[in-house]
């Protein structure tokens, strides 16, 4: 009886590492890198190392200095807050529980993207999480197709596809969020007149003026056609105001030199206060539309602080 209650033990602990085995190849055959890392006694086995990741550990074999090390000379200093609090052994088992995986996005020091990812590999009888499998494979390909889907042609903004895939994650649910739609006057009128070309450069010249307002914080989009958008996730109102002006200046110091008469104008909607995001982006639209209805040579805005409409 005690040995054949110890051969079904011992088949399913070889059942058990078979199945473990699985996964280590099915994951190693995709990944540039994977290891071991056993929680306890903070051992890494190599299973299939890139070169340099080889030869880090040759030299850092110990858990935190080989961590330490590779997020020092491979990880781009940008990616390095992300990669420490995923890999975090301290917090690692309380962070694993009732999940498949965790996972980032992290550049390296050369600007290639890869995905790391923290799988469970092994648990005792207690259900206690003993090691885990860590991998990196290679996405640089996936992340540029998506930042070319993401880029207009034309202006090299960002567009529309972009803000409905991360829109949320331009701001915080906690803070009122503000924006300014913009709309170029007379691009009908510039295309038929001078043509295409002069339309383009007209939107060009447009996507410029955005680009100086926003500055290194805020970003501005191509919304679709002739209209653009600045979403602030949080701004007081009197500097919003001020980008109101920016705009409206710096596109009235603008013209067209081949062209004197031609010269750019817009009309803008501005929504100081406004959350969530939609709804702000709505009503700011709507403002632009009001601004359209009355524009002349001289640029337009309609501007609304917390529902209430105020002319500008």
């Amino acid at each position: 009886v005690v040995l054949l209650a110890r051969n079904i033990v011992d088949h399913r602990n070889l059942v058990e590492k078979d199945k473990q085995l699985g996964i280590i190849n099915a994951i190693s055959a995709i990944y540039d890198s994977t290891f071991l890392l056993h929680l306890d006694t903070l051992e890494i086995e190599g299973i299939n190392m890139s070169p340099a990741i080889a030869k880090i550990f040759a030299e850092h074999s110990e858990a935190y200095d080989f961590m330490d090390t590779v997020c020092r000379d491979i990880v781009s200093p940008e990616s390095r807050e992300a990669v420490v609090g995923l890999v975090d052994i301290s917090t690692l088992r309380e962070r694993m529980e009732g999940v498949p995986y965790l996972a980032a996005e992290v550049r390296d020091c050369r600007g290639a993207w890869y995905s790391l990812q923290v799988v469970p590999q092994h648990r005792d009888e207690q259900g206690r999480l003993e090691s885990v499998v860590v991998a990196t494979h290679n996405i640089s390909m996936v992340k540029h197709a998506e930042e070319l889907s993401y880029q207009d042609k034309l202006t090299g903004l960002r567009n529309r596809n972009y803000l409905e895939s991360r829109g949320d994650s331009l701001v915080n649910e906690d803070l009122p969020v503000s924006v300014i739609m913009l709309d170029c006057n007379y691009l009908k009128r510039t295309n038929d007149i001078y043509g295409h070309e002069m339309g383009d450069e007209l939107l060009r010249r447009t996507a410029s003026v955005l680009r100086r307002v926003a500055g290194a914080d805020y970003l501005p989009m191509r919304h679709g056609g002739d209209e653009f958008l600045l979403i602030f996730p949080h701004i007081p109102e009197h500097v919003f105001i001020k980008r109101l002006e920016q705009i409206r200046a710096t596109v009235q110091a603008l013209h067209m030199i081949e062209y004197p008469d031609l010269h750019l104008t817009v009309s803008i909607g501005g929504v100081y206060g406004a959350c969530p995001l939609d709804p702000g982006i709505r009503q700011a639209d709507k403002l632009l539309y009001q601004a359209k209805e009355c524009r002349n040579k001289c640029i337009t805005a309609a501007f609304s602080a917390e529902e209430a409409e105020k002319p500008k």
